[in-house]
């Protein structure tokens, strides 16, 4: 299993995320800033090499599995935040293991 602290970056604003693989088919999500994203942690699967949070659908991380060392980084998009971090396109980077 593979804990993750990644990096969410849209034009001059980033934020960090940390991804915690659990046993079975769910995952924990939580925003190190907690103004970012609303809600600020929950639930995500992590099918197809993407990110997904269970609900609301409010973010995606496309091309990451968090059970694999690459890639590293890749593209994702912000649907509605519902925080401060922009919606749109984003760029994720994997920062370090937890």
């Amino acid at each position: 299993m593979s804990n993750w602290r990644i990096r969410l970056t849209n034009g001059n604003t980033t934020t960090e995320l940390e991804l915690i693989d659990t046993a079975g088919p769910l995952n924990d999500f939580r925003f190190v800033d907690l103004e970012a994203f609303t809600p600020a942690k929950g639930t995500f699967t992590n099918q197809f090499n993407n990110v997904v949070p269970t609900t609301p659908l409010t973010w995606i991380l496309k091309g990451l599995d968090i059970d694999e060392d690459e890639p590293t980084s890749g593209k994702g998009e912000v649907h509605d935040s519902g925080g401060t971090f922009p919606n749109g396109e984003m760029d994720w980077e994997k920062l370090s293991k937890l």
